[in-house]
């Protein structure tokens, strides 16, 4: 998803339209006494399925990563050794 420069409303890309993960759903409103016509993005059931299956799998990833790095990482004597806790 993005958005046009000077939009408000966020725009799908083509590719995630045509594999049926978002849809445009247009929105009608008056602003200032006009009628105007806007855009807004929807995820699909599928889109859903999808981004809920990316997310398990990075969550997977980082706690391979969390993992790893408290069997590998070696501590300082102490917390002022590396400068800083978040060393």
């Amino acid at each position: 998803m993005f958005k046009n420069k000077g939009s408000t409303d966020w725009s799908a890309y083509q590719r995630a339209l045509d594999t049926g993960y978002l849809v445009h759903a247009t929105k009608y409103f008056k602003s200032r006494g006009r009628k105007k016509v806007g855009f807004s993005v929807r995820f699909t059931p599928k889109g859903l399925t999808k981004i809920s299956q990316m997310l398990a799998d990075h969550s997977e990833e980082m706690a391979g990563r969390v993992s790893h790095a408290k069997i590998t990482h070696k501590r300082p004597r102490s917390r002022h050794a590396s400068g800083g806790l978040f060393h």
